[in-house]
């Protein structure tokens, strides 16, 4: 159309030319901005893919410029002169005080620690030679001492063919055998695998996740001459021994008045395929329990419970406080106000980790939820300074929350309440900010319970081992081995945080419940005896790498 064409034209007719112009300018306009949304959720969602395929895996803050393209709190541009408000700025610096640890008993100076005094020793004895006896001026050399030099050695685990002679006896005439000497209990009292051996197997797997194929390969080039499906047959005799003991330290979890929950996914092989099967973890009390399902609904939750069709509990009936995410399988615990629900501020502050890099206002709330387990960090630090027993270390905790948590909780609301309009529904940060806002109650219950943690990192900790195993042996061959990768899950993980080795443990338990007339399966617990069993504990002798560490 030209110009003439256009000043020809009647009046109405342009105009409503000119307004579908305009409508049509401004849908091109909510497209192209629409796309540009589409563009940057999946620039975030791509550098968040990098992140966790090739980052580090820690989720410690550390403060560094944002980038100029990113927004301030509140919506003011980066390149604004105009600050963030002071109360959310994000801080520069950080200073960290820390307490130097001691040294161990035995070190000298700044070299070497000694070697251990508990390691067997093996003496070597390095003779000089003939020619090495001739002093300088061609005497004779005397022996007057050894110089000694001391050094750790590692000797692989041997295999050893155990051969049991039983006496037979007989008749003195006839020599009929009359009379065979029996075998000790064990574990497989057909089998060839003895007690020591399975129980290597089990430490090997659910604590320091090695397949058993693996174990098979390595046991094979000692010349064992065996395969994984054996190996999964040892682990299923031993739990059929030690599956009680696991239901025992569940009821145990459940006892208490603060249990932490949480689940992990984990593939399980079937007859038609692979599927997705869930360990639920429920930690409480100092131990842990694992349950392993096929479903992530709350059927599985009131299978550990023992929720019953009329509203029934078989367990948990002193549990006061349910610490977890926002999953809403775990609604039904909290709809009749029997339990209180828990969030945790971990999850929350993950959400803006994510987003710190690309978007200054995450960065701000970070450094916000940052000075909560600062505070977290300070309280720890004071009582065990002080010495306080668990009462008064509640009451410190309480205390100090009202007075230094809650007004910065009540900045964090208002900072959230005041960046939602300014996101889009569906963009990365409101979604943050509505998981926060929409648990906001059960975020604030810990400032008045002083027994209660900040964060579920206690339950996530718990579920470590699962998700390295997980790397490993990728899925669970059957339902079943799940049930008993739950059972010794839930052994081997209430001893590291009762400070028990496993292989002590083990070495204790397996006795008892192989006998005529084992214990019942609650005083065989790790917490049961926690006492008995580190009552002698050297870190440096069972626990040399740090795995059996407290939490």
């Amino acid at each position: 159309m030209t110009a003439d064409d256009a000043l020809s034209m009647p009046h109405e007719r342009l105009a409503a030319l000119v307004v579908a112009l305009s409508e049509d300018a401004i849908a091109k306009d909510e497209r192209i901005a629409a796309l540009e949304g589409e563009k940057a959720e999946l620039q975030l969602k791509l550098q968040q893919t990098r992140q966790a395929l090739f980052g580090p895996s820690s989720e410690r803050t550390v403060h560094d410029n944002a980038p100029s393209t990113a927004t301030t709190l509140l919506g003011i541009p980066a390149d604004s002169e105009q600050p963030p408000a002071a109360s959310t700025q994000v801080p520069e610096t950080e200073t960290v005080t820390y307490q130097r640890k001691k040294r161990a008993p035995g070190a000298t100076g700044h070299g070497r620690t000694p070697v251990s005094r508990e390691i067997r020793v093996v003496e070597v004895i390095i003779p000089a030679t003939a020619a090495e006896r001739i002093g300088p001026g061609g005497e004779t050399l005397v022996f007057r001492d050894y110089e000694v030099t001391e050094r750790i050695d590692l000797d692989p685990h041997q295999l050893i063919r155990l051969v049991y002679k039983r006496e037979r006896l007989g008749l003195p005439d006839t020599r009929e055998t009359v009379f065979t000497a029996a075998l000790p209990d064990c574990l497989t009292p057909k089998g060839k695998a003895t007690d020591r051996f399975i129980h290597e197997i089990l430490v090997r797997k659910f604590l320091l996740g090695l397949p058993l194929y693996r174990q098979a390969m390595d046991l094979n080039l000692q010349g064992a001459q065996i395969n994984d499906a054996w190996l999964g047959d040892c682990v299923r005799a031993a739990a059929a021994f030690y599956s009680p003991i696991a239901l025992a330290i569940r009821d145990q979890v459940l006892a208490n008045r603060y249990v932490q929950a949480d689940e992990t996914p984990i593939l399980q092989q079937t007859d038609t395929g692979i599927r997705t099967g869930y360990f639920w973890v429920w930690l409480g009390g100092g131990q842990v329990h694992f349950h392993y399902g096929t479903g992530r609904s709350q059927d599985e939750v009131n299978a550990v419970l023992g929720i019953t069709d009329d509203g029934t509990w078989e367990r948990g009936a002193l549990i006061g406080y349910l610490l977890c995410d926002g999953y809403a399988g775990y609604n039904p615990i909290f709809n009749p106000g029997r339990v209180i629900r828990v969030a945790c501020w971990a999850h929350v502050r993950r959400k803006f980790y994510a987003l710190r890099k690309t978007d200054r206002n995450a960065a701000a709330l970070l450094a916000l939820i940052d000075q909560l387990f600062r505070i977290e960090r300070t309280l720890t630090l004071d009582i065990e300074q002080k010495k306080l027993n668990e009462p008064a270390g509640y009451a410190l905790r309480v205390e100090r929350r009202i007075a230094q948590a809650r007004p910065l909780l009540t900045t964090i609301k208002e900072t959230l309440e005041r960046l939602a309009p300014l996101y889009t529904d569906k963009s990365a940060m409101r979604l943050a900010i509505n998981y926060a806002l929409t648990l906001w109650e059960s975020l604030l219950v810990y400032v008045e319970v002083g027994e209660l943690p900040l964060d579920n990192n206690g339950a996530e900790r718990a579920i470590r081992p699962i998700a390295v195993g997980r790397k490993a042996f990728l899925f669970v061959g059957s339902e079943d081995g799940g049930d008993w990768a739950a059972t010794f899950y839930s052994i081997m993980e209430s001893c590291r945080l009762q400070r028990i080795n496993p292989r002590r443990y083990l070495a204790y338990v397996t006795p008892l419940l192989v006998g005529k007339n084992p214990p019942i399966a609650a005083s065989l617990t790790p917490k049961a005896l926690q006492t008995r069993l580190t009552r002698d504990w050297i870190p440096e002798r069972d626990d040399p790498k740090g795995l059996l560490a407290k939490d």
